[in-house]
């Protein structure tokens, strides 16, 4: 009599299946599973789609959606800022990122200064009297990728991972910015910058972005402005003592 059952020290596929995928996946065969094949080219959203993503959001979530689509923080951050810990160097040009929003992401990330860049300091205007969390409705972070995910869905936008953060360094990119204060604004590493997003935009995508995220058109001098403004930006400031 033949036995069928499998061999638990051999790994078996599924013969209908083609992609090569084993479904043994006992602990001595997990070595023996093909390694997943990298991306060849990198999504993110277009400087126009950032647009649409910005407006299309519900307002209790737009203020940390226009942190990660225009100053280079993660979603988890964003969610993770209150407006006093927003605007309390707002006036200066600058936002701290506290260490408890960083470590969000990772255990040990230290928090870090970003600039307000024109676009930023635009869109979050109307937000400027408010306090307390910037996603009052959102108990988790869940809740906020959720509620996220939800409005790309109902504009009828496929949901990027990363997508508007890697727009976001992309367009610093373009602009000019070195990659050592993108890395440094970014809370990365300036591997990470030159291997996954840089040079994937051109100076004419960065127009487009910065004129959706201001609501102008891409021949407009408030685009240059803006080029000018975050190119301004070199120093991390010395002057705050306190930054928690």
């Amino acid at each position: 009599m033949t036995n069928n059952l499998p061999n638990p020290n051999q790994p078996f596929q599924n013969p209908s299946d083609k992609s090569g995928i084993y479904i043994n996946r006992t602990p001595q065969n997990m070595k023996h599973l093909p390694k997943r094949q990298s991306p060849t080219t990198l999504a993110i959203y277009s400087g126009e789609t950032v647009a649409r993503i910005v407006n299309c959001v519900p307002d209790d979530i737009r203020p940390a959606i226009i942190l990660v689509a225009s100053n280079l923080f993660r979603m988890g951050e964003a969610y993770a800022m209150t407006y006093e810990q927003l605007f309390r160097h707002w006036d200066a040009g600058w936002i701290w990122l506290p260490d408890s929003a960083a470590a969000r992401i990772r255990r040990r990330c230290r928090g870090r200064w970003i600039p307000v860049n024109p676009a930023t300091r635009q869109l979050l205007a109307p937000y400027a009297g408010k306090s307390g969390p910037l996603c009052p409705r959102c108990k988790t972070e869940n809740a906020f990728s959720a509620r996220y995910a939800a409005a790309l869905k109902r504009a009828g936008i496929p949901l990027v991972r990363a997508g508007l953060r890697k727009a976001c360094i992309s367009a610093h990119s373009a602009i000019g910015v070195s990659k050592v204060n993108i890395a440094k604004w970014a809370g990365t590493t300036e591997t990470v910058c030159t291997s996954h997003i840089i040079s994937l935009w051109s100076t004419t995508d960065a127009s487009a972005w910065v004129a959706g995220l201001l609501g102008v058109e891409m021949a407009s001098p408030a685009v240059e402005e803006f080029f000018a403004a975050v190119l301004g930006f070199s120093r991390t400031p010395r002057v705050f003592l306190k930054t928690t």
